[in-house]
Order: structure tokens, then sequence, then C-alpha cells
């Protein structure tokens, strides 16, 4: 992928932030567990290190505003080669507590399935694409909270990130509003 691509995906640290966009490196996704409220922070001094970062983050209602919180609170992906790079100086990265795998042992790599997913929902590193399997009209299940387990009908989208739901309970229809990653497809029976 050149560089300019994964500028635009918000890799290689934060667009905002880093001196420039690392370029496309070879090797393979890792997580790095960060300090708390420093995905960022973690992500600029390894973009000058020369590793390329990712971390996916939304936007939700703050009291100002919409703001952006990272998706995964306290973790980033760094990608590297574990055979070529020095890989050790990540955990030593300001930000960075330590890469996420077994203890005293080379660290875990993440599918580049799942990395693929996350960068193809992403804008400029902003989840921005409702899963695939979310479209209005369709039956949902829903996978989280007080009513999880319950079958719904997607009514409607808002732009803050939430479906709206028609909900069949207690004899009557329902309209809900839940935030997507509280759905799920409806599992065959």
């Amino acid at each position: 992928m050149p560089a300019s691509s994964t500028a635009a995906l918000g890799v290689s640290g934060i667009s905002h932030l880093s001196p420039g966009p690392v370029p496309a490196r070879s090797g393979r996704w890792y997580v790095a567990q960060v300090l708390s409220q420093k995905e960022g922070y973690a992500a600029e001094h390894l973009a000058r290190q020369g590793f390329q970062t990712f971390f996916p983050r939304f936007s939700r209602a703050g009291k100002r505003g919409a703001v952006l919180a990272p998706l995964f609170p306290g973790y980033i992906f760094v990608k590297f080669d574990i055979k070529v790079d020095r890989w050790l100086a990540v955990n030593s990265t300001r930000g960075v507590i330590r890469l996420v795998g077994p203890r005293l042992s080379t660290p875990s790599a993440v599918s580049a399935d799942l990395i693929g997913l996350l960068m193809s929902r992403c804008s400029g590193g902003i989840l921005d694409k409702l899963p695939d399997y979310i479209r209005a009209g369709d039956h949902i299940q829903i996978s989280a909270g007080p009513l999880a387990g319950q079958i719904a009908q997607i009514e409607s989208f808002d732009d803050r990130g939430r479906v709206k739901v028609l909900l069949s309970m207690l004899g009557a229809e329902h309209s809900v509003a839940v935030t997507a990653d509280q759905l799920a497809p409806v599992a065959a029976t």
C-alpha cells in the first residue's frame, strides 16, 4: 500500500500529530498495550521510530459535541517484521506498556483479515462504516445490553452511530435506539 493511501486510512500514527507519513512496511500487525488515554501519544512516538501504527477511533457524543474515542481503549496496532525490525524497542517507547503476547516470549501477531476488515471500515482512522449485515428493514438480534437476545427489525440510522430498531414486546411494537456494536445477524435456526 503506498504511503499516501496509508495516511488516508489513519495509519502511521495520527495524521494530525505525526511528523509525516511513515512508508508502508512489510511484516505483520501486533497489539501494543499503552498507557490509559495515551494511544495518540504512543502512536506518535512509534511513528518517529519508523514503526507503522494504526488505532481505529469512532465519533461519539460528548458534552461539547462529537469527540473521537478509541475503538480499543488502551491498545494500538503496530506493524513490523519480527525477524528484521528492532521490535523490542516498541516496549521501551514512551506511552507503551508492552507488546501483547505470552510473557518472556515473542508477541502474538494479529490476523491480517481482522486488520483488513477494520481498515476497510475506517476513513482517516475513524470508524465510519457499519457492518455489512446492518441494513434498514433487516431483522437482527440484539447481542448486548438489557435487551440481549431479542430479535428486532432495523428502522433507521442516525449520524451519531445509533441504530433505531423496532422491537415487538408486551404485545406492542416499540422503537428503541441502540448502538451498532450491540447488533448481530440473526442466528440461523
